[in-house]
């Protein structure tokens, strides 16, 4: 399955995996189905791995998309979200993805999984560190 998701309460993440072609209401279908699972939790951090996607010729569903990101997938996500892309990816397609990412508070984009993963961890499982003289 090109788009699939995945929600582990016990290490505390959620990833979204969306590789091979793929069309945008394909992974807006999805995304719906990860918001209605009954283990869904806002507050859980996502890695959105994207490597190795190949996006179907928009057309006129990327603006629909981008406002669908916007409205409804970001509001939705209520802590840290990493997007991994990777340099196979065309690049006008990464620049689409870097525009989403920013339309998501609290998203970053990343070019190594690792990388995304430590991110996550340190913004959301790391202790608050208190400066003391």
């Amino acid at each position: 399955m090109p788009v699939s998701y995945h929600i582990n309460a016990n290490d505390g993440l959620i990833t979204l995996r969306i590789e091979g072609d793929v069309e945008l209401e394909e992974i807006r279908r999805q995304a719906e189905r990860m918001f209605a699972d009954p283990d869904y939790d806002s507050a859980l951090p996502q890695l959105v791995d994207v490597r190795g996607m190949r996006l179907q010729p928009p057309g006129h569903a990327e603006r629909a998309f981008r406002r669908y990101i916007a409205e409804h997938y970001g509001p939705r996500v209520q802590s840290s979200l990493a997007a991994v892309i990777d340099g196979d990816l065309d690049g006008g397609l990464c620049a689409a993805i870097f525009r989403l990412t920013c339309s998501v508070p609290g998203a970053e984009l990343f070019d190594d999984y690792d990388h995304a993963l430590r991110w996550l961890m340190r913004r959301e499982f790391a202790p608050a560190h208190s400066c003391q003289a």
